[in-house]
């Protein structure tokens, strides 16, 4: 059994007990941090994700097996630090997005300042890995992994409303959002990752930035993947638990949408008359009423 290594920290002032300090009343040893990272064991987190690195198929089964290796260095390594005998207020940490998300690059030393070779689907699957690997830890909406290798949580917390045929006639919607009240225990897709990170931290994104046609498209484009091969894969149960009506009549809309090439001719057009001052020649800027 390894020693418990214990916290170390330089008091500047008189420090009461149970009491929350800052970082200007006490010094925090970085060299503690370090050595505390330096003996987690990685391995299995490493080959996680140099195997989803590597794979060129559906990346959404490796989601489980990251978010649940995450979860478990944030364990080990606030169990290291014995988190129960001081609490540091705004100290730096171990188990925020930005540092984890840095930690996991490095164990397979990806490296993002090569722009030719950033990997977008091992980043988002990275991204949410860590995302449920947090919340699982923080015990958010009962997120675990079970013994099926399938990432679950409760359904009413996943899913706070479901949709359900509309009988009221004055309501002109086919389908209406009522209230989830199920505790059962459902099948957590990435894309519900997003969702109930941003109910529970206000955000979906890694730094809170607003979203844009660019991470949108990507998003969309992930979980239109998903969705196409349960249906080609005839897998209906998992199928339906994630489709609605309501997003089957967008997706719908938007294949309307791109039936012809008016986005396409329009980029190209971009391209084709892009000025020296940034703007396009023969643009049109709509007047404001």
């Amino acid at each position: 059994m390894k020693p418990q290594l214990k916290k170390q920290v330089i008091a500047t002032s008189p420090i009461n007990v149970g009491e929350v300090v800052s970082p200007q009343k006490v010094e925090f040893d970085s060299n503690l941090v370090k050595s505390a990272v330096d003996q987690l064991n990685t391995k299995e987190l490493t080959n996680i994700l140099q195997s989803a690195f590597n794979v060129s198929e559906n990346l959404n089964k490796w989601l489980p097996k990251l978010a649940k290796e995450v979860a478990k260095k944030i364990k080990e390594y606030n169990a290291t630090l014995d988190e129960k005998s001081i609490k540091l207020k705004d100290q730096k940490r171990f188990d925020t997005f930005k540092s984890l998300r840095q930690f996991c690059y490095g164990l397979i030393n990806y490296d993002r300042s090569d722009k030719m070779k950033i990997n977008k689907s091992f980043e988002h699957l990275v991204e949410r890995g860590i995302k449920a690997g947090l919340m699982i830890v923080n015990g958010v909406a009962g997120m675990q992994v079970n013994k099926e290798g399938e990432l679950v949580g409760v359904s009413k917390e996943i899913k706070p409303t479901i949709p359900q045929k509309n009988i009221n006639k004055k309501i002109k919607k086919k389908y209406i959002d009522v209230k989830n009240t199920s505790n059962d225990m459902i099948e957590i897709g990435s894309h519900f990752v997003d969702e109930v990170w941003s109910r529970k931290y206000g955000t979906k994104g890694s730094g809170g930035s607003k979203s844009n046609i660019g991470t949108s498209a990507n998003k969309f484009y992930e979980d239109l993947q998903e969705i196409w091969d349960l249906s080609e894969n005839k897998n209906y149960d998992k199928f339906y638990s994630k489709m609605s009506q309501s997003t089957l009549e967008t997706i719908l809309d938007i294949k309307a949408l791109l039936s012809d090439d008016t986005i396409k001719n329009a980029w190209a057009y971009c391209e084709k008359n892009l000025l020296a001052n940034g703007s396009i020649k023969g643009s049109i800027k709509k007047k404001s009423a």
